[in-house]
C-alpha cells in the first residue's frame, strides 16, 4: 500500500429522482439475500481527471456506473466541473474526495512537507469546495477518507505512521463539517485489507463506528507482492472478506458495502493480476451474501504512468474481462 495510489465504496438520498439509484447502490439495511444482478452497482477508482469524453462513454457503456476519481479538492474548480459535466452527460455518478488527499488536511502544493506536519482540517477550504459542488447532478456522495490517512502526506510510507493516523475524533470532525453543509448526499469511507491477515479490522488504520458513514469501501488487493515475484494471498478474498464484511456490518447494520478489486499493476510491490485472477476475485466476490456491490482499480488516464485500456501502458486484457463480467452479472 503506498500514498502515490488512490485508492482507491448505503447511499440515502431525499431527493426524489435520485430514489431509485441511489436504492441500487444499496441502500437500507444490507439484505442476507446477494443482490439481485439487475440491482447491483459496478465502479471504477483511480480515474483521472483529464480523461478524454470516449473514456466516459466506454465506462458507461461497460455497464460502470459510480467513478471513484484519483485527485480532490486541489484541482481547478472548472476541471471538476467539467470532468462532472462530461460523467453526467453520460449517466455516470461521481463521488468526490472530502478528507482522502492531503489538500483537506493542509497538506497544500506539491510539497516537500515538515516530517512532523500533522493533518489539520482545512474547515473553511472544505466548505467552500462541498459548496460548489453539492448540487451538481452527476455528485453521488463525499469520500471522508480511506484507510484513516495512509495516503496523506505524512502517511504510511514515513516514520510518522501509524501515529499520524486520522483519529476516530478527525473523522467525525470531517463527518460534521460536510453535514453541517450537506445533509443530502452520503459520506464515504475507505479501508484497506492487504496480506498478512489482519484479525482485527478495526484498528489505528481503520478506525469506524456506528453513523460515521453510509458507505463503506473495502479495498481489497490480492495482488500484493513482498518479493515482487509473487503474490502473498491470491485466496485473500475468499479468505477473508466474508469474516470483514460481517465485521463492518457488526458495527453499523446500516451501511452499504463495497469491495475494491485488483485490475492495475506497480511493480514490485504489486503485480499484474492475469484474466484468471481476476475471474477469481470477482467470484469470490459475488459469492459474499452480504456485499452490495463490486469495484474495480485503477483505470487511471493517458497522462499517467498506468492507463488501463491502454494496451501499451494498461492492462487491456482486463478491461475486456471487466466488462464481460459486468455484462453476464447485469443480464
Amino acid at each position: 500500500m503506498k500514498k502515490s495510489f488512490q485508492k482507491l465504496t448505503v447511499v440515502l438520498l431525499i431527493l426524489a429522482p435520485a430514489i431509485l439509484f441511489i436504492w441500487q447502490a444499496g441502500c437500507g439495511t444490507p439484505s442476507q439475500q446477494p443482490p439481485s444482478r439487475h440491482t447491483r452497482n459496478f465502479g471504477m477508482g483511480g480515474v483521472d481527471i483529464d480523461i478524454p469524453i470516449e473514456d466516459f462513454i466506454a465506462l458507461s457503456k461497460s455497464g460502470v456506473s459510480i467513478l471513484f476519481p484519483s485527485w480532490g479538492l486541489e484541482q481547478d474548480p472548472e476541471q471538476i466541473r467539467t470532468f462532472l459535466d462530461n460523467a453526467n452527460s453520460v449517466g455516470l455518478k461521481v463521488v468526490l474526495d472530502a478528507g482522502y488527499l492531503g489538500a483537506v488536511w493542509g497538506y497544500i502544493g506539491d510539497g516537500p512537507f515538515p516530517d512532523d506536519q500533522t493533518p489539520v482540517l482545512q474547515t473553511d477550504l472544505l466548505i467552500q469546495f462541498i459548496e460548489r459542488f453539492r448540487k451538481h447532478p452527476a455528485l453521488l456522495g463525499w469520500l471522508i477518507s480511506w484507510a484513516a490517512g495512509a495516503h496523506l502526506p505524512n502517511g504510511i510510507d514515513t516514520d510518522a505512521w501509524p501515529e499520524s493516523a486520522l483519529t476516530i475524533e478527525q473523522l467525525r470532525e470531517v463527518a460534521d463539517t460536510i453535514r453541517s453543509v450537506d445533509h443530502t448526499h452520503p459520506l464515504i469511507m475507505g479501508m484497506e485489507i492487504e496480506p498478512p491477515d489482519k484479525q482485527e479490522i478495526f484498528d489505528q488504520e481503520n478506525p469506524f463506528e456506528a453513523g460515521l458513514v453510509q458507505m463503506v469501501v473495502l479495498g481489497m488487493f490480492s495482488n500484493k507482492s513482498n518479493d515482487g515475484e509473487t503474490v502473498e494471498d491470491p485466496q485473500l478474498i475468499a479468505d477473508q472478506g466474508a469474516r470483514l464484511i460481517d465485521a463492518i456490518l457488526g458495527v453499523d447494520p446500516s451501511v452499504s458495502v463495497w469491495m475494491g478489486l485488483a485490475a492495475f499493476a506497480s511493480p514490485p510491490e504489486y503485480l499484474a493480476p492475469t484474466v484468471d485472477d481476476l475471474n477469481r476475485d470477482f467470484n469470490s466476490a459475488l459469492a459474499i451474501p452480504t456485499l452490495q456491490n463490486i469495484g474495480f482499480y485503477q483505470w487511471g488516464g493517458p497522462q499517467s504512468d498506468f492507463y488501463l485500456p491502454a494496451p501499451e501502458k494498461g492492462l487491456a486484457d482486463l478491461w475486456s474481462t471487466i466488462k464481460k463480467l459486468i455484462k453476464a452479472e447485469q443480464g
